[in-house]
């Protein structure tokens, strides 16, 4: 019973089953057009996978109808092409060429948008949605050909997946080459490319999660088809650490809402949580466990934090130029602390939840909430003691 607000908030937040099955038929549409037989790509042997918050299940729906869905993709060229005879630019034009006769193919109005690392294709119809494309190179192009042979050998008989340095060394083979258009060799060929692995690192991720449900993540070997499977939100239930991740998200979404230059990204959240996660079964406790130890360790960290499966990429690459993203993020932390320490305590008061839930959820305080806080209250004596929670008032940080 602790823990059925929070449990009651990742239900609003979640994916709706429609939003997930648009997704998948625009990602599984895009993915084949990319890879078919009359591609300009073809013969580059395109690999189109997901990665991001869908890749690690962790994607939640937008605070409003005026924010957009958004699905993170990589295109991965597998074969003849590498950072000795392709520049960033020229990868780049070339997954162009093929994304602008889908647009067209399909009547997608919008431009083609150019970000830093991807390509944007916005879908305008009724429902706000875009797919980012980042077009890469594999690192390793044997591993990747292989891709999912290494996975498997290093699992207990209770069915673990451990988390053993031969198999971090193996999820480290799935490092990519991406494009950056700021990159000061972006125009010419040459080694100094960004180096990324969202792979290894939703291996990485996985096997965090798996912590706590050991026969429930064992990672098998990835389809051999062009288009990798976009994983499923409806065929299992979500981990506690994705149900911790999914809450932060929430929470740091709203706290950004009127400004979100300093709003920590996803990844950062996503890598922290994760480490800080010690394989608790209740949601209330993982979730104030992992803030604590966030918060312990995020007071050393300035400038850098790693992805664990590769070494040279940096999440926390802005905060080099501007001290105020960690400052930020120290803050974040705090606040939500608080809040979650308030909605996971024994007896929060009614007054307490309505005001967190609209401040910092923007979620209404409805029958079922008044009805979970009033069950809360009457079986407060059953509960451990709470949690000691400072008094703060409301969006302190826009004071």
């Amino acid at each position: 019973m602790r823990n059925d607000i929070i449990e009651q908030v990742l239900k609003d937040i979640d994916l709706p089953d429609t939003v997930m099955q648009r997704a998948e038929d625009r990602y599984v549409d895009l993915g084949k057009w990319l890879s078919r037989e009359e591609s300009a790509i073809a013969m580059y042997h395109p690999y189109v996978f997901p990665q991001g918050s869908f890749l690690l299940q962790t994607a939640i729906r937008p605070l409003s109808n005026k924010d957009e869905y958004d699905l993170d993709i990589g295109c991965c060229f597998l074969k003849g092409l590498t950072t000795k005879n392709i520049s960033q630019e020229s990868l780049k034009k070339l997954l162009k060429i093929e994304l602008e006769s889908y647009r067209k193919a399909r009547n997608i109005k919008a431009a083609l948008d150019e970000k830093k690392r991807c390509w944007r294709l916005e879908y305008q119809d009724n429902m706000s949605f875009h797919i980012d494309i980042v077009p890469c190179l594999p690192v390793n192009e044997k591993a990747w050909q292989l891709y999912g042979a290494f996975f498997v050998r290093n699992v207990s008989k209770q069915g673990e997946l451990l988390l053993t340095d031969d198999n971090k060394k193996d999820w480290s083979l799935l490092s990519l080459f991406i494009t950056d258009n700021q990159n000061i060799d972006y125009k010419v060929i040459s080694d100094n490319w960004h180096h990324s692995n969202p792979k290894g690192f939703a291996k990485w991720f996985q096997a965090r999660a798996a912590l706590a449900q050991l026969n429930e993540m064992i990672l098998a070997a990835a389809p051999r088809n062009e288009v990798e499977d976009l994983p499923s939100t409806t065929n299992k239930p979500d981990t506690v650490l994705q149900q911790v991740v999914k809450l932060l998200k929430r929470h740091r979404d709203v706290m950004f809402e009127e400004d979100k230059t300093y709003a920590p990204i996803s990844v950062i959240i996503s890598k922290l949580a994760a480490e800080a996660y010690s394989g608790e079964k209740d949601l209330g406790a993982a979730i104030m466990n992992v803030l604590e130890v966030m918060k312990n360790t995020i007071q050393f960290v300035t400038t850098f934090i790693n992805n664990p499966t590769e070494p040279l990429e940096n999440f926390a690459d802005k905060w080099v130029e501007d001290s105020n993203y960690g400052h930020q993020f120290r803050m974040w932390i705090a606040q939500a602390t608080r809040d979650f320490g308030i909605l996971t305590k024994a007896s929060p008061t009614q007054e307490e939840v309505q005001k967190i839930l609209a401040s910092n959820f923007s979620l209404s305080f409805g029958e079922t909430y008044k009805k979970l806080v009033q069950e809360k209250r009457q079986g407060s004596l059953s509960y451990n003691t709470p949690f000691n929670i400072a008094s703060t008032t409301t969006k302190p940080w826009l004071q």
